[in-house]
């Protein structure tokens, strides 16, 4: 086989290389001139099916780059890219033809080498066989954390093409894009070519393709409502016919009209203020002709039950129809899958009540009863072994979820495997949440010594305020680490708003900085105005009268040297700044701003290091630490896991500690132990900022 074996294609020219070429800095400089024009690659190592490959880059400065087959290519057995060097960590794999390859051996951050494992009927268990060759009518499959489900999914659709049933035929609808994606890839990968006829998406995306054809091409979809949920709590006027004023906070009205649109209720369902907002939000969506994302679904179910030929059209389009995570679909899918299926009934869905978190976003896990009540004749089949923990995190997790006995359906889940001698499963009690930080940092760092690269190991938390600690104490002790899913502590709205004026204190040469702080809080400063100021600098803001009260806040926060005094007076001076503010969260975003400023004397030195947080959080990095919170870890899993704040009114919520809000908080703690595959940490401190806090009743339930 040749070793110039990579193809790069940019413009007119074509370059043949080596994977050795790839170390050299000359063949760097030309990947780099490749990636800015686009290129295509291939690697040849298979003449008759060249594998499609793309340039990532990898570091920025010095600007590196390596190559990455995409999804569904398959690598020859011998191709070149096999005899590369790689990470400790994955040495023991095999050879891996879906793998990100080709790293650069200078380079520390390894990229993640990925095996997607597509396993046979033969290779599945009894129960996960059962389930997969299930063909025709409804049937719900009970998967447990860990329990292989994804694999069983996979399995079904390549019967079901095996059987003759013409993939065309199929719809799998997953939670998210990104499972979209991941079952797409390892779809390919069991069946070819076939498996691109499979529609693989969210129910959301599905209800999208159906609705938009019938839609007027002066209507469009609406990806973010905020705006005119805004202007829908303005004052009304001449210029806001559809204002009902300020009768609900921005964020409760964003949630609660998404809520009600996952219950399939209208605003005449519900009572005031929301009733009010809803409605007045809803007209102003027709004036403009825009739909939002909830009301793709909606629409369609209106369209089922008022429009036979839309009705006829899409219940034949699929015959089979699958849903992943269905313990996470709200009553609105619900209804939509039903109209969906009317006439096939081949219903197939996956889940699992005990991992059913979205509680707030509409999700039902009693929806797995109203299953079986609605189709009685449905088959049943349980998988109830997990593969992902060991012994010990398996029995943790049962303890827990025993809490909510008799509000779900009772199964009893084992683990395949027993814990290794070098496995740690601890509950660590700190005095302070600072302590509890230190304690994740310094154990991460004797833990690395194992070889492991960083993203095998997670903080989980339930807020993502409390993700603060954590940049802080991991940025302190060189870490790298990520914040997924949410922006970083110190670069969230509300928070960047209050840095803004602090900044303003010390430096008034950037437009861009305080122009953005003349309405916030509202001053009613004509938007004119703000353009006048914006380009006669800070001069102009000065003399300007309409600018006044602003120039007298800054000059006032001058006054005060100390940073967290001067939040602490801005905050009370102008509650306004703190509009996201949830009285009921356990910790607020403000208190825990004051108290990283509160380690500083000046403000010139708290902004100075809120500006290294800043820039360590976008370093480029491949290889980190993952924080986020639990609701974000759905569906992943790590080797290492530390669960933070498990006290009494984090976790579980002080807003959820009766009933069935209780019983979604017990499921969370749930999903949090069942992500971890070795090493499990939980973790309490016995103060949280300045409140003093009781053990978490999970941690107590494991502890009798």
């Amino acid at each position: 086989m040749d070793t110039q074996c990579i193809e790069v294609r940019c413009g007119s020219a074509r370059h043949h290389l080596s994977y050795e070429d790839l170390f050299s800095s000359e063949v760097q400089d030309l990947l780099a001139e490749c990636y800015e024009l686009g290129a295509n690659v291939r690697c040849l190592c298979n003449l008759d099916r060249p594998v499609p490959m793309h340039l990532r880059r990898v570091r920025i400065r010095p600007p590196t780059y390596t190559l990455v087959t995409n999804p569904y290519g398959i690598h020859h057995p011998d191709c070149p890219r096999f005899r590369q060097s790689r990470h400790p960590s994955t040495s023991h794999k095999t050879r891996d033809a879906q793998a990100v390859e080709t790293t650069p051996n200078h380079i520390e951050e390894w990229l993640p080498h990925r095996r997607i494992f597509v396993p046979t009927l033969d290779q599945l268990n009894d129960a996960q066989r059962e389930a997969a060759t299930h063909k025709s009518g409804p049937c719900m499959v009970v998967a447990a954390a860990g329990s292989g489900k994804t694999a069983m999914l996979i399995a079904r659709i390549q019967y079901l093409i095996d059987q003759g049933v013409k993939p065309g035929d199929i719809l799998a609808c997953t939670f998210t894009r990104k499972a979209a994606q991941e079952m797409t890839d390892r779809l390919l990968a069991a069946v070819g070519e076939r498996g691109k006829a499979v529609t693989i998406g969210t129910i959301h995306s599905v209800a999208y393709r159906m609705v938009t054809p019938e839609l007027g091409e002066d209507w469009r979809v609406l990806s973010d409502p905020t705006w005119m949920i805004e202007r829908v709590l303005d004052e009304p006027s001449g210029k806001n016919p559809h204002g009902v004023g300020p009768v609900m906070k921005l964020g409760e009205a964003i949630s609660a009209i998404a809520k009600a649109k996952a219950d399939a209720l209208s605003p005449r369902q519900v009572s005031d203020p929301l009733a009010k907002v809803y409605a007045a939000y809803e007209a102003l969506k027709a004036e403009r002709k825009v739909l939002d994302f909830e009301d793709m679904i909606l629409h369609a179910i209106r369209l089922f039950r008022s429009d036979e030929a839309f009705a006829k059209r899409w219940r034949q389009r699929w015959r089979y129809v699958m849903v992943d995570e269905f313990q996470d679909t709200n009553t609105a899918q619900w209804l939509f899958l039903l109209e969906l299926v009317q006439r096939t009934q081949n219903l197939f869905v996956v889940g699992d009540d005990w991992q059913s978190i979205y509680g707030f976003r509409g999700a039902r896990p009693g929806l797995t009863a109203e299953f079986m009540r609605r189709f009685p004749q449905a088959k049943k089949v349980f998988l109830t072994v997990n593969y992902r923990s060991h012994d010990v995190i398996v029995d943790l997790g049962n303890r827990v979820i025993s809490l909510n006995q008799g509000h779900q359906i009772p199964k009893r889940v084992v683990a395949h495997r027993e814990m290794s001698e070098h496995a740690v499963t601890q509950v660590v009690t700190v005095k302070t949440e600072t302590e509890e930080a230190q304690f994740v940092a310094d154990e991460l760092l004797r833990l690395r010594q194992s070889g492991a690269p960083w993203n095998e190991y997670a903080v989980l938390y339930r807020t993502n305020i409390q993700s603060r600690l954590y940049e802080e104490a991991l940025a302190d002790r060189g870490i790298p680490y990520h914040v997924v899913g949410d922006t970083h502590f110190y670069e969230s709205k509300d928070v960047k708003v209050i840095l803004d004026y602090l900044r303003t204190t010390q430096d008034t040469s950037d437009p861009m900085v305080w122009s953005q702080l003349l309405n916030r809080p509202k001053r009613f400063i004509p938007i004119d105005v703000v353009h006048e100021v914006q380009q006669g600098g800070w001069e102009a803001v000065v003399s300007h009268p309409k600018c006044r009260s602003f120039v007298e806040t800054i000059d006032t926060l001058r006054r005060i040297e100390e940073p967290a005094k001067a939040i602490q007076w801005l905050v009370d001076k102008h509650p306004g700044l703190i509009r996201q503010q949830d009285e009921d969260e356990p910790i607020k975003w403000v208190d825990s701003l004051i108290a990283s400023a509160s380690r500083y004397k000046t403000v010139s030195s708290f902004l100075r290091f809120v500006d290294w947080i800043i820039e360590k959080s976008k370093e480029p990095k491949d290889d980190a630490v993952q924080l986020m919170t639990i609701h974000k870890s759905k569906g992943l899993e790590w080797t290492t896991v530390f669960v933070a704040g498990l006290a009494e009114g984090i976790l579980p919520h002080k807003k959820s500690l009766t009933g069935e809000a209780l019983r979604e908080e017990t499921r969370l703690c749930y999903v949090a132990i069942t992500r971890a595959r070795e090493n499990l940490y939980l973790l309490a401190a016995k103060w949280y900022g300045d409140k003093e806090r009781e053990l978490s009743r999970f941690v107590t339930a494991l502890q009798s």
